[in-house]
């Protein structure tokens, strides 16, 4: 049941109303409130579905991620790249050149922060 407005809402609701049925819920200005017994069991074992399927998610990466180590398969960001004091010669030496910083950063297998960081040599 799709409402245009909140006009069309209430009616809704009314007309469920006199059907002697309940709403177990209304929705009002985009919030739900519980209005009877059945509306706050409904709400209840709708959440307690939720934290189970959180739960079971959970459980499931935490598995995946102890399989991947057990296999060796490095878990999280990949390591830093670390710069040799030649290479971080070669790299200023190339900048004050005027070599760009993208195409160091791809040769050198780094990233552009790491290279634009570097002094270039005077």
């Amino acid at each position: 049941m799709g409402w245009k407005s909140a006009k069309d809402r209430d009616e809704s609701v009314g007309e469920i109303d006199s059907m002697t049925m309940s709403a177990p819920t209304i929705i009002k200005d985009g919030h739900t409130r519980i209005i009877t017994h059945l509306g706050r069991l409904t709400f209840q074992v709708l959440g307690a579905v939720a934290e189970f399927e959180r739960e079971m998610l959970r459980e499931r990466v935490k598995a995946g991620m102890n399989q991947a180590r057990r296999v060796g398969t490095h878990i999280g960001r990949p390591p830093r790249r670390r710069l040799g004091q030649a290479q971080i010669e070669k790299i200023g030496l190339l900048r004050s050149q005027g070599k760009n910083v993208r195409q160091l950063a791809k040769e050198y297998g780094a990233s552009q922060w790491m290279i634009a960081r570097l002094e270039p040599a005077s």
